[in-house]
């Protein structure tokens, strides 16, 4: 559990019940009321079936902001690697669901929201299967305004940051050239790609080479592919052992071009470590009140364009 004092309630079916008793006992030890309940309970209580037999009403996250980010990135030690992601108009929330999800397991620690990208929804929490407490989106001000962000991410560069973005146009085929040590990397929508805004701030512009079978890809599926280039070059290869023998790659369809000389000094001039990123460290919220004591209901015995690149 990620933030156990905000827990205000929780929800359980029989069926799910013995993988949780660790999380009741905690719950009856701080008096916070816990139900067993049916499927059909469940359903009603979250308007859905996509519950998994569990429910927790827990306090809302405290909404972190771009000043937050930038106090952050103050902490890194000169020889920390990190890599932010960016979502600009991604606007399906199964996708940015998806992609929250990918973040959180490969240690991102901020989303910003760009453009139309939207705050977190329900589906997307849903769909990042817990990784929204890990991965904190951050939204940029309000719709169509880029000053803050263009700010935030200035002085991100000043802090050593790449600005990362991906198109199927690029001449830099992503896994040929050395990738930068601290990264933005920015993902916009097929349809409209990345604004020409971000896309003039853009420090590196990458391609991720494929087989030629397909246009593009979708978008979480990209930032899958690019998250766990960053991650593979920023962790040791005895770090992540894999049980499946090697095979030989097909030959990409792809240009090489040699990355910018800033990200290839910052890239070569940074140490690896098992824990390859820097975690974000904790967003404080306010303490909780206390909660109502353990009870049950029943006695038991396209990016400069995604076109090519991502699909949204």
């Amino acid at each position: 559990m990620t933030r156990p004092d905000d827990i205000r309630r929780v929800y359980v079916t029989d069926d799910v019940l013995p993988r949780f008793k660790d999380v009741l006992k905690f719950c009856a030890e701080r008096r916070i009321a816990y139900h067993v309940k049916t499927d059909a309970d469940l359903d009603q209580i979250a308007e859905t079936v996509h519950h998994d037999g569990v429910l927790f009403l827990a306090k809302k996250q405290r909404e972190a902001s771009l000043d937050d980010v930038v106090a952050w990135a103050d902490r890194l030690r000169p020889d920390q690697r990190s890599v932010i992601v960016l979502l600009e108009n991604v606007k399906n929330p199964h996708n940015v669901g998806a992609i929250l999800r990918v973040c959180a397991h490969f240690g991102v620690p901020w989303v910003l929201r760009a453009g139309g990208t939207p705050p977190l929804s329900p589906a997307a929490m849903r769909t990042a299967e817990g990784g929204a407490e890990h991965s904190i989106v951050v939204g940029s001000g309000p719709e169509g305004s880029g000053d803050a962000l263009e700010a935030t991410l200035d002085a991100l560069v000043a802090k050593g940051f790449a600005l990362v973005a991906t198109s199927s146009h690029a001449t830099l085929a992503l896994g040929r050239e050395a990738l930068p040590a601290r990264a933005v990397v920015m993902f916009g929508s097929e349809g409209e790609g990345l604004s020409e805004r971000l896309m003039r701030h853009a420090t590196d512009v990458i391609a991720i080479p494929g087989s030629g079978a397909l246009e593009s890809l979708n978008v979480a599926c990209a930032a899958s592919v690019v998250l766990w280039e960053l991650w593979r070059g920023a962790t040791p290869q005895a770090a992540a052992p894999s049980k499946a023998a090697p095979s030989e790659a097909a030959p990409a369809k792809s240009t090489t071009a040699r990355v910018s000389s800033s990200s290839s000094k910052a890239a070569s001039s940074s140490t690896s470590s098992a824990t390859a990123w820097p975690s974000r460290g904790p967003v404080k919220t306010p303490s909780a009140p206390s909660a109502d004591g353990g009870s049950r209901d029943a006695p038991r015995g396209r990016s400069g364009g995604h076109r090519g690149g991502t699909r949204d």
